[in-house]
């Protein structure tokens, strides 16, 4: 079975794109794990202080 250019470039596209999404996606998990961290610190910097 041959597959034309056109049929191999939008695969290759179609691949590109999922693996950008899944990159966007885990940066956001990263970057939301940060914030609740950093405001979790925060928090226990204000109690301390009372």
């Amino acid at each position: 079975m041959t597959r034309s250019v056109t049929d191999l470039h939008r695969t290759l596209k179609i691949g590109r794109r999922a693996s950008r999404t899944a990159c966007d996606a885990e940066r956001r998990t990263i970057v939301d794990n940060q914030s609740v961290f950093r405001s979790r610190w925060h928090w226990r910097r204000r109690v301390r202080r009372k």
